[in-house]
């Protein structure tokens, strides 16, 4: 049954979260892994001790299959134990959801109240809440033990709903301990678990390696669309998609995460180091235009210096007067008659 996503007006998230039928699911599943146990060291015994082993390896054979039988029905009591702790947890939980879930219910139909009054026109509220009492007092001032009953009511149903709530949070965590260490104790047996069995169990209990994640990724998101604009910060960018993978292969690697969020974090991590390459391209472009465009500046401004005098200057030249220009002499040759009456007219 799905859990309730909305608990206001009493609480921002659901204070009793679990699934019992996925708890009972779990039972089922261990009673038949201590069922089978059970067979499987019956059947070791039962040849360690036939007289029909013969040979120069009966003795050593008979012996590991008892102690494998042993090992067996160790495992089978640790099944077991754990399995009545689950299936006591699972009554429990389901009876402090019934006891939440009805507290939401009340605690909603009462707000619910409320906000139909808080809505209604002021002369409405007027007419049933200010009227005067025999002490001349109005029943609508705070403080007033005479305000409207049925806004009064839901009030009071409405703290009531909180307080039962609670109780049943504050009744939650207290079995929820108390299985818990109900089962560690269970565990806490002869048998030894292999360093890699305690390395999957530290990884699955630590719920922080998520929250890393998932603030990782939001960050790489965010920082991924800055650098859009920002490239510098692509590395940073980088740095978060990594980690995000990293945590996502230890988990998937010790069974307790999935190989496919890895495969599209590697994807995220590749399209994170393009856009770093892409983000170093673009700057190295940038700077090699701005090199580009001061030569050829340069390059212009010597060209216009080595092309004579500026036009304006030759325009002066053009405009002046026919008779003040200078009479070119040809070298090594004097005027000519017409040169000469000309310069003579002018004087």
């Amino acid at each position: 049954m799905a859990r309730p996503k909305d608990w206001q007006p009493l609480r921002e998230s659901d204070p009793v979260p679990g699934d019992p039928e996925g708890v009972r699911g779990q039972v089922k599943h261990m009673k038949k892994i201590a069922e089978y146990l059970r067979t499987q060291a019956a059947a070791l015994t039962a040849m360690a001790d036939a007289d029909n082993l013969k040979g120069q390896y009966a003795e050593k054979l008979a012996e590991d299959a008892r102690g494998l039988g042993r090992k067996l029905d160790e495992a089978e009591d640790r099944y077991r134990e754990v399995k009545n702790h689950l299936s006591g947890w699972a009554e429990d939980l389901e009876g402090f959801q019934k006891r939440a879930d009805k507290a939401l219910d009340d605690a909603k139909e009462a707000q619910r109240i409320i906000d139909a009054h808080e809505n209604k026109p002021d002369s409405e509220k007027k007419g049933k809440d200010g009227e005067k009492d025999g002490k001349g007092g109005e029943k609508g001032d705070k403080g007033s033990d005479a305000e409207d009953p049925a806004l009064k009511n839901a009030k009071d149903d409405l703290e009531d709903a909180r307080g039962r709530l609670n109780s049943a949070a504050g009744d939650y965590d207290e079995r929820a301990g108390h299985y818990a260490g109900k089962i560690r104790k269970s565990i806490d047996d002869d048998m030894k678990d292999s360093w890699w069995n305690d390395l999957k169990a530290t990884i699955g209990d630590a719920d922080w390696l998520n929250t890393v994640a998932d603030w990782a990724s939001w960050g790489a998101t965010i920082i991924g669309i800055a650098a859009m604009f920002f490239p510098a910060i692509g590395i940073v960018a980088l740095i978060l998609t990594g980690i995000v993978a990293a945590i996502h292969i230890v988990q998937a690697g010790t069974g307790n995460g999935s190989w496919f969020d890895v495969v599209m974090d590697l994807g995220a991590l590749k399209m994170a180091r393009n856009g770093v390459k892409a983000a170093k391209a673009i700057k190295a472009l940038q700077n090699s235009s701005r090199k580009t465009a001061s030569g050829v500046a340069d390059d212009a401004a010597k060209a216009g210096g080595a092309a004579g005098p500026p036009e304006h200057d030759r325009q002066r030249q053009e405009e002046q007067p026919e008779g003040r220009r200078q009479v070119r002499r040809r070298p090594g040759k004097g005027p000519g008659p017409r040169a000469q009456g000309a310069a003579e007219g002018l004087e």
